[in-house]
């Protein structure tokens, strides 16, 4: 059996590392309205990283390629693209853009949809047209995990910079290095947004 000495000292250095770096690793996430923090802040445009897992820019990048517009640049290193979150992916770093273009259900009618960013209004064959995935790229083909995407939901419109290829078969994808959520559409209360 080792002295408890012996083991005493590497424990206590271990905690105090640990200390140490806990507040580093967990910088706050960038405002939704798009105001820079105080000193430290990243400038616009470079991803705010929280443990590596977070991409909020710092502030929006302005302007931005419309998705019909990247889909038919891609492929382009660099790009800003702007859109409306279709769909999250449980667990991923992972989402679909629509162009601004496509309206979602209830965008300009009276009566609401209860997932009005399913496009379900709309054709299968328009909506393919006008979306595109992003994605944070990770190890071999799969994107970054990621418990949620922190400030986003169904409808928002965002703006992610990063850059544009194609897959295997031709598809235009996204590569992203951040998002910014520049807009939150007002839903009726009786939409029940994916958790």
């Amino acid at each position: 059996m080792r002295p408890i000495r012996s083991i005493a000292l590497p424990l206590a250095l271990a905690v105090l590392a640990l200390a140490g770096c806990s507040k580093e690793d967990t910088p706050k996430a960038a405002p939704a309205s798009g105001a820079t923090g105080t000193s430290g802040t990243p400038p616009a445009g470079s991803p705010k990283a929280a443990g590596g897992t977070s991409y909020l820019l710092a502030a929006d990048p302005t302007g931005g390629l419309s998705v019909l517009d990247a889909k038919a640049a891609a492929p382009r290193a660099g790009v800003v693209v702007v859109g409306r979150v279709k769909e999250l992916t449980p667990g991923y770093a992972a989402f679909t853009l629509t162009d601004l273009s496509l309206q979602y259900c209830g965008q300009t009618e009276a009566e609401g949809c209860p997932t009005p960013w399913d496009y379900c209004c709309t054709a299968n064959d328009k909506i393919a047209e006008a979306t595109i995935g992003v994605t944070v790229p990770g190890a071999g083909d799969e994107p970054v995990k990621l418990a949620k995407i922190p400030d986003f939901r169904n409808a928002d419109v965002v703006v992610v910079t990063g850059d544009l290829v194609k897959d295997a078969d031709g598809n235009p994808r996204l590569l992203a290095k951040g998002w910014f959520r520049r807009e939150r559409p007002k839903l009726p209360d009786s939409v029940l947004f994916p958790q």
